[in-house]
């Protein structure tokens, strides 16, 4: 394991093969070469989801917002500048109450301007699910997507009952967050 501070450690690829061996995590399919130094590579499911409003606006106060469940062919999907769907990855991931996992868009993804997440970026402990993805194309042109293109890495982190002392840009103080 990579040691970032006293109580914030990354998995390394042998300890996450270890856990993965052991079932304490699980991914399914789990594709080996998606494996990297600290982090597996997770790749886009072939169904996505459209976002659906019959009214125009959306008002979360009043409804929440309707998906439609679509299919993506081997042909792929083109993602028009400023269209959005929400994705899945292919695999489903099982984390038990000992490891959570961090998400982070890949880069060759964001230099194309395909954005592939908007919002949470952390999976908690106990998750079983395939992980959903929001994407949108915020380039200039269009972007084909495929079932099975590499988006999205996983870091996946052991929880400790230690306390964190994370320090605040904009004070004097101190966040202490508590596992």
């Amino acid at each position: 394991m990579v040691q970032l501070s006293e109580s914030i450690m990354i998995m390394s690829s042998s300890s996450l093969q270890r856990c993965l061996h052991e079932g304490t995590i699980t991914i399914d399919p789990f594709q080996p070469q998606n494996l990297k130094g600290g982090s597996y590579t997770f790749g886009l499911d072939s169904e996505y989801f459209e976002l659906l409003s019959e009214r125009g606006a959306i008002d979360l106060r009043t409804n929440q917002p309707r998906l439609r469940s679509r299919l993506m062919t081997d042909a792929g999907l083109e993602l028009e500048p400023q269209s959005f769907f929400v994705c899945q990855t292919r695999e489903t991931v099982n984390l038990n109450g000992q490891y959570s996992c961090l998400l982070s868009g890949r880069g060759s993804c964001a230099q194309i301007g395909l954005n592939v997440l908007q919002s949470s970026l952390f999976v908690e402990p106990g998750t079983t699910q395939k992980l959903r993805l929001e994407i949108s194309n915020a380039g200039p042109y269009n972007v084909m997507i495929y079932p099975g293109m590499l988006v999205v890495k996983g870091i996946f982190v052991p929880m400790s009952d230690a306390l964190v002392d994370v320090p605040m840009a904009s004070s004097n103080s101190s966040l202490q967050i508590v596992a």
